[in-house]
Order: structure tokens, then sequence, then C-alpha cells
């Protein structure tokens, strides 16, 4: 049996490694403690209170940091980041802080590459479904473009309108006999 299977059947029987007194209501929710009391059961292995994390529990060193298959995850940030990837041993996992318009990029250039990506379920979807966000947001853009030039237009018109009213106004009041 290889390490890899080795490990998956070891993380199956792997207990939740609960952290001491974690039952009492919304107290202790959270992460791993190591108990560090005098007097603490679980400090002590007295069975029934809790598993404690142990160097037993560990996974082989040469399968760790493999996903269940035996594919060593990559986090990607950028294009380049794709390059040094195999796609027999890597899978990618795009990072969550890049914006959709660098995903697009990224996803485009994992598909030509053949490598599988692991943080978009449906790849062909996503590319799709970005590229349709993008263009309807593109047409709003250039409506509300043209919606604001109209109006500059209009209000511009109206402007020469009125300054040419004052002008009539002041020639009429000019041409007035003074009495």
């Amino acid at each position: 049996m290889s390490n890899l299977e080795d490990r998956n059947k070891a993380k199956k029987k792997k207990p939740s490694f609960n952290r001491q007194d974690h039952n009492l209501k919304g107290k202790f929710v959270g992460t791993w403690r190591k108990p560090r009391g005098m007097h603490s059961k679980q400090r002590r292995n007295k069975d029934g209170h809790g598993n404690m994390p142990s160097i037993g529990y560990g996974t082989p060193s040469d399968v760790r940091g493999l996903d269940s298959v035996g594919m060593k995850k990559c986090t990607v940030n950028y294009i380049k980041d794709l390059a040094n990837l195999d796609a027999k041993k890597d899978v990618v996992i795009i990072a969550s802080a890049v914006g959709n318009k660098k995903k697009l990029s990224i996803l485009e250039e994992a598909k030509k590459k053949g490598l599988k990506v692991k943080s978009v379920r449906d790849v062909e979807g996503f590319i799709s479904k970005v590229k349709k966000v993008r263009e309807e947001s593109k047409k709003e853009r250039a409506s509300k473009k043209d919606k604001r030039s109209q109006l500059k237009q209009e209000a511009l018109k109206i402007k020469e309108e009125k300054e040419k009213k004052e002008e009539e106004e002041k020639k009429g009041a000019k041409d007035e006999p003074v009495k």
C-alpha cells in the first residue's frame, strides 16, 4: 500500500481535536489550544476527555501537502506562476485576492497548458459567465457616457439661449429713449 493510501485511510480515522471545555456555551469555540492546567484531565490523557494532537497523527513526509489524488496544490496569483507547473503533478488554486479580469486570463492560460483548476468547478462555464458580465458592464458604461455627453450638450444649449436672451434684453434697454 502506498503512503498516499495510508494517509487517506488515517485521515478518515483522525479525530477532531476540540479545545478543553469546548462544550461550554459559546465560551471556548474555535481553534485548538493546549490544556495547561495542573489538574487538567485532558492534559493527563484521561479516557473520555478528548484527544490531543500528537506526532502519531502526522502524515508521511513524502505525501505531506498533497491532495487526496496525490497532486501538489499550487496557489496562483499571476499568469507567470503557471510557467513552472506540470499538468501531471500540479493542481492550480487561484488566490482569493485575484479579481475576475486576471482570473479569466489565468484560467484561459491554464486551459491551454492542460492544468486542472481546483478553485473553479466549471472552468468553461465560469469563463463564459465572466465574459458575458464584462461585456454587459462595458455596454452599460458606454450608455452612461453617452447620456452624460447628451446632458452636457443640452445644458450648453440652454446656457447659450439664456445668454442670447440677456444680450437681446440689454440691446432692447439701450434702444429705449432716456427720459
